[in-house]
């Protein structure tokens, strides 16, 4: 009933996934079985009680809002909330860990030895400071004008989301991040090579696949594992992640002289 209510009000189906996820694993599995008049302070202390303070957030936060709407509809007698959480403010952008950073000469390496079909990833993801689904998510019509000196635009207008209704598809991006992002001219002139082997006529082709045939973005999976590859390749790299790049990306940003709100935008 919970879970229908969110659908009720708008959660996206990624987010009713995710507080679907937290539930089982860590909210069901320890306190399912009880009644929920029983459920206690101390019950939400110990289920509350996990290393990373980002799970602990989500944990909370999943907690706070199934036992809100059991207050609400008066489940089991239930009319209250019977404890407290303390959850902090989502923040609307991204701190940027200065120890995951990558340098240009970094970046390079990494898509030198990522598969050429997906080699321009690692460089969009940096360049342009975008998340990994925002990379694969990317089609043909995205980018505009990459043959007009200093006019190349990249417009973000959807994500590949792993957790689409029915698997992986097309969603709006995070709130936020879609807008439209200029294009250095030597990575336009990547971009119009990419296009030209790799991608179909077709306006809503994507962008990064395994062959001409497919009609949908690389499978995660098959990304990750060469992406894995490619980091392992590059001395020092071994533990980044892609979505380093975008962290990369944000700190170019800062240092071309962006302001503290256009950084915040893009985060």
């Amino acid at each position: 009933m919970w879970l229908d209510h969110l659908r009720a009000i708008g959660r996206t189906h990624s987010t009713i996934v995710t507080y679907q996820n937290i539930l089982e694993k860590h909210i069901t599995s320890q306190i399912g079985s009880r009644d929920i008049l029983s459920i206690n302070q101390q019950d939400a202390n110990v289920l509350l009680a996990v290393g990373k303070p980002g799970a602990r957030n989500n944990i909370a936060r999943v907690m706070r809002s199934l036992f809100r709407y059991g207050a609400l509809e008066g489940i089991g007698g239930l009319d209250q909330v019977p404890f407290t959480v303390k959850i902090p403010r989502a923040r609307n952008y991204e701190p940027i860990d200065s120890s995951h950073l990558a340098t240009p000469e970094q970046v390079k390496q990494l898509a030198e030895c990522m598969s050429e079909r997906v080699r321009l990833a690692v460089y969009l993801a940096s360049i342009c400071a975008l998340r990994k689904g925002e990379v694969l998510g990317l089609q043909r019509r995205d980018f505009i004008d990459l043959d007009k000196e200093g006019q190349a635009l990249l417009t973000v207008q959807c994500q590949w989301n792993r957790k689409g209704v029915a698997g992986s598809e097309y969603t709006k991006p995070k709130a936020g991040s879609s807008g439209t992002v200029a294009v250095p001219d030597p990575f336009a002139k990547q971009g119009q090579e990419h296009l030209s082997l790799y991608v179909p006529d077709d306006p809503d082709a994507p962008l990064f696949t395994l062959n001409h045939l497919e009609r949908s973005p690389i499978a995660f999976s098959t990304f990750d594992a060469y992406w894995r590859t490619a980091r392992e390749c590059v001395p020092g790299m071994a533990g980044f992640r892609f979505h380093d790049l975008r962290h990369t990306g944000l700190t170019l940003y800062a240092q071309a002289g962006a302001t503290q709100a256009e950084i915040m935008a893009r985060g």
